[in-house]
């Protein structure tokens, strides 16, 4: 997603940013399923408690401390509006 960001800043690319993030997902989840495939196959191993064990790890860090961290931190140093810009234009500061 870096790259492509990237890219689309030097190319000046006109895309809408739905079909940008559609292209982007499709292709990363393409390129995860090759990888699936060459290491266990595309069945997750639903009997295993080490994969419910991932599952909800995953979902516990990355909505709970990641989004607290990527939002309460900042917003409460800089202000919301101000962190806002940052994230998506850091030109604006």
């Amino acid at each position: 997603m870096v790259a492509a960001t990237l890219v689309a800043k030097v190319t000046n690319d006109a895309t809408p940013i739905l079909p940008s993030i559609g292209i982007q997902s499709s292709f990363c989840a393409a390129l995860f399923m090759l990888f699936a495939l060459g290491d266990v196959g595309l069945r997750p191993p639903f009997q295993d408690p080490a994969f419910w064990f991932v599952v909800a790890w995953f979902i516990v860090f990355s909505t709970l401390v990641a989004f607290s961290f990527y939002w309460m931190y900042p917003a409460a140093l800089v202000g919301g509006s101000r962190w806002n810009c940052a994230l998506f234009n850091a030109g604006l500061l």
